[in-house]
């Protein structure tokens, strides 16, 4: 039968023939890197609580620094926003590394950031995709599966978010409910969970809608039109950000980007299952009750789409997040300042 060791020392006097000694495997003041280590993996083997005390500070130090040094790194290499410090930190605290997130030599990645990137500053409860666009449908039904859909019902239509934010939806729902107000989705089964096709569906929308009216305007060719329908999503978001650049945009009535009524696909906040549309998006109160349990806009002027972040509203600024209003609604953005 193994010994059994005390894990405090007795009142009272010392007996003779014994020390202050206490195995590793049973000292708690030890951190997990050393009692992995090969000192801490002897069985039996015993030290002195100082030093055992004294060398798991020491890792412990040396492990927060190595952790601060790659924080700055990468910080270093992103612009140096408000946001972009927030994101690398937020990434970091979930031991993801933001340069696997986003390639800050990218100005099309950059941008998305700028433009949806608030999901990656959202609760820990909350699973951020692994890019900030998903390469191929593929990589979205193995996220959507790995964050752990859960669905439920609002109304007739299904709605699917990841499990924290779908309880906070529904005790928003409950909320409204009690004070005499609906909250309702917009768009049925596609309010929450998108796929691919589906986000790239409503791209392809507004695309074909921008392309005929700036045919019929003047400002394109028959022949550029047809080469930027037919072009790659990649290729033809990088072609279509470029004549918004010039002053041709291809969102709402061609009078705003496009960015502010579909999203490049592969990098939509529903295929993230962090966000919602809604069709009370107007009535204040409906979003006092979304933004108490963690739902916000934060896609300038797309005024349905909600995201949930997990955090009271007083905490955003903190996160490099910055409120813009728009026809008297907030919405909360990536800070674009130092």
């Amino acid at each position: 039968m193994p010994p059994r060791f005390r894990t405090k020392r007795p009142i009272g006097p010392r007996k003779r023939g014994t020390t202050n000694r206490t195995p590793v495997r049973r000292l708690w003041v030890c951190s997990p890197a050393f009692r992995r280590s090969k000192l801490g993996g002897i069985r039996g083997h015993s030290l002195p609580r100082r030093v055992v005390a004294a060398v798991g500070l020491w890792l412990w130090l040396a492990s927060s620094a190595a952790w601060a040094a790659d924080a700055a790194a990468a910080a270093s290499r992103f612009p140096r926003t408000a946001f972009h410090r927030a994101f690398c930190a937020a990434l970091q605290r979930r031991g993801i590394d933001p340069e696997s997130v986003c390639d800050p030599t990218s100005p099309a990645e950059l941008r998305i950031l700028t433009e949806y990137g608030a999901i990656f500053v959202a609760a820990l409860a909350a699973t951020v995709p692994p890019r900030c666009i998903f390469a191929d449908e593929a990589a979205v039904t193995q996220f959507q599966t790995a964050a752990q859909a859960r669905s439920a019902s609002v109304g007739r239509a299904p709605v699917v978010l990841q499990a924290a934010a779908l309880v906070a939806f529904r005790a928003a729902c409950a909320e409204a409910k009690q004070a005499g107000l609906v909250i309702s989705l917009k768009g049925g089964a596609k309010a929450s969970r998108r796929s691919l096709a589906d986000t790239l569906e409503v791209w392809k929308r507004y695309v074909d809608e921008g392309l005929r009216n700036w045919v019929k305007a003047g400002r394109l060719s028959r022949d550029e039109a047809s080469r930027l329908r037919n072009l790659p999503s990649a290729a033809q978001a990088a072609a279509i950000l470029g004549l918004e650049a010039q002053g041709l945009y291809f969102g709402l009535a061609q009078r705003k980007t496009i960015l502010s009524s579909a999203a490049i696909p592969g990098t939509s906040q529903h295929l993230s299952l962090l966000a919602l549309d809604i069709v009370e998006y107007a009535h204040p109160e409906v979003r006092r009750i979304l933004a108490k349990h963690g739902w916000y806009q934060t896609v300038l002027d797309d005024f349905p789409h909600f995201t949930w972040l997990g955090m009271a509203e007083e905490r955003l600024p903190g996160l490099g997040l910055y409120p813009v209003r728009s026809q008297r609604q907030t919405f909360w953005l990536p800070d674009p300042r130092e």
